[in-house]
């Protein structure tokens, strides 16, 4: 999978990896626009009212939340910014709104908490897991 909600082949992404920059996140707005489409009557335009199908998907994951709003079709950008690098691949119109469940907790030399980039991983995990971590991140303050 790309970032375009494509799918590429290893010689093409090992050429242009830039391409698989937002590949998960681009994958979490395909399965929830395609479970929504589903849920209308396999149709990405609604059935009872003839309007499209429009779905907000939220994906959280370990290090952001991220949004994306489908109206009537999964939205294409023709680039997209990650952190300050341009990508100037189609991407899947994605906004990052936040911190992920394993986002780790922390209080900076000015005595302010912060929420991240670092995150626990899936191994310990967040505290809550139980499997060994001591960090506090998103998960366990949810």
């Amino acid at each position: 999978m790309h970032s375009g909600a494509g799918v590429t082949d290893v010689e093409l992404a090992s050429r242009e990896s830039a391409r698989l920059v937002l590949s998960g996140p681009a994958g979490g707005v395909i399965g929830a626009f395609e479970a929504a489409v589903e849920a209308a009557g396999s149709s990405a335009v609604d059935a009872e009212i003839g309007d499209p199908v429009r779905v907000i998907s939220l994906d959280m994951g370990g290090t952001s939340t991220d949004v994306c709003l489908c109206d009537g079709e999964i939205p294409l950008t023709p680039t997209s910014v990650v952190g300050d690098i341009p990508i100037r691949f189609p991407s899947v119109d994605i906004h990052t709104v936040g911190a992920g469940g394993g986002s780790v907790a922390w209080i900076d030399d000015g005595g302010v908490l912060r929420v991240g980039p670092e995150s626990a991983g899936a191994h310990p995990g967040p505290v809550a897991y139980g499997r060994g971590g001591t960090r506090p991140t998103v998960t366990d303050a949810n």
